[in-house]
């Protein structure tokens, strides 16, 4: 975003005597604003990995489903949940 920033300010200052934005600059700053929107997005999407569990790959969250099955076969068939729900 930031080097977005500054082509788009250097393109202001050069070409604000002529008309016209020659087209390859136009280009140039499309591309590099489609590559910001795609890091952002990227970033994002990791961004609720991190919370949003529905999202993440089936891989990533079947080792916690194991791990709270031990836990309730240690328990003696007692799930820890249960009890959080009666009280």
């Amino acid at each position: 975003m930031g080097a977005l920033g500054v082509v788009s300010l250097a393109g202001l200052l050069f070409f604000r005597r002529s008309r016209t934005i020659p087209l390859w600059f136009s280009g140039f700053a499309l591309v590099l604003s489609l590559a910001a929107t795609g890091a952002m997005g990227w970033t994002a999407n990791l961004g609720g990995q991190i919370r949003h569990s529905e999202i993440r790959d089936a891989s990533a969250t079947a080792p916690a489903t194991d791990e709270r099955q031990n836990n309730t076969e240690k328990q003696g068939g007692k799930d820890k949940s249960d009890d959080d729900d009666k009280k």
